[in-house]
């Protein structure tokens, strides 16, 4: 029994397939037009229908754990290519995922990085590997940030370009990875600070850096930025982000200058309502700039506490419930 196997879309191919009884699935992918634009793109696209392998990816498992032979000519200029990339595609799912951290590092550090991971990104590699999306356009602009600033680049910040955009990506990938508890952390922190900066063309101000500085420390306020340029329209020779960073790699982190022992002399109880003064006062000094000074600090401390007391203080709706 014979399946012929049109470009219709995956879900149709996966219907094709999965419940069906049959030997060969065939498809044909070659129109004069197809054979033209591979003449001409060949360099880029390697020569064959790159398309076939993102139709072929949902029922490849299928196929071959039923014997099916699949027959196609998507080979185009180069079969050869395409029936190396279809073994080593489906070589993936065999390796431990230790195994594939390991290349997939070494992938990324490679000093062609970037031209292979757009191959890999456009035949669907990545997404069974991060199991989820793959920023590849992002990975190719911090290979190229890199590049301006002369920097040898980093695996983990590359992995966290290619597959990191919440922090809940962070704990996907060390799943999936095996990933270090270090390595881990390091691309959740940079996902966390990465937050506030989505969507930015330019990086913040002095405070707003240094503000980032203080809440998420150098190396997570570094990489994020990097992170936030290489989804932005700036170019990678962009000089104020390119000033930031430097700010970022040399303004001393901001300590905060008091501590929960502070306020307990002041009179405020051990436990929430300390957590709640201590709160109040971070946000108080960093909106003042993180002065220094011991008569600012002095102010703040008070106004920290005049704040955590009205906000323990009983509303008047409270009284009245708690009297009734």
């Amino acid at each position: 029994m014979s399946v012929t196997m049109t470009y219709v879309g995956l879900d149709v191919h996966a219907r094709s397939v999965h419940p069906a009884a049959i030997d060969v699935l065939t498809g044909d992918w070659l129109a004069e037009l197809t054979m033209y634009i591979l003449h001409k793109t060949r360099q880029r696209s390697g020569g064959y229908a790159r398309t076939f392998l993102r139709e072929l990816e949902d029922v490849l498992p299928t196929c071959i754990e039923r014997g099916i032979t699949v027959v196609a000519n998507a080979g185009g200029l180069d079969p050869e290519g395409l029936s190396a990339t279809i073994r080593a595609h489906n070589g993936v799912a065999r390796l431990s995922r230790e195994r594939v951290r390991a290349e997939l590092m070494k992938l990324l550090a490679a000093p062609h990085a970037s031209e292979v991971v757009q191959t890999m990104g456009e035949c669907g590699f990545f997404e069974p590997i991060l199991g989820g999306v793959a920023y590849t356009k992002r990975l190719s602009r911090l290979i190229a940030i890199e590049a301006e600033r002369r920097l040898g680049g980093v695996a983990l910040l590359r992995l966290a370009a290619l597959g990191v955009a919440i922090p809940e990506d962070a704990d996907r990938l060390r799943g999936r990875l095996r990933l270090a508890n270090t390595e881990a952390d390091r691309l959740k922190s940079a996902a966390a600070a990465l937050i506030g900066l989505h969507g930015i063309t330019s990086p913040p101000s002095f405070h707003g850096l240094r503000a980032l500085l203080f809440k998420a420390g150098r190396e997570a306020a570094r990489d994020a930025l990097a992170l936030a340029q290489a989804e932005s329209d700036a170019p990678p020779s962009d000089a104020v982000f390119a000033t930031a960073n430097r700010f970022l790699a040399d303004a001393p982190e901001p300590k905060l200058p008091i501590s929960g022992a502070d306020l307990i002399a002041r009179g405020v109880a051990a436990g929430q309502p300390v957590g709640r003064a201590l709160r109040a006062f971070q946000a108080l000094w960093i909106r003042a700039s993180f002065p220094k000074e011991p008569e600012t600090l002095t102010r703040l401390l008070e106004e920290a506490v005049a704040e955590s007391a009205r906000a323990e203080a009983p509303t008047p709706e409270a009284e009245i419930d708690r009297r009734a």
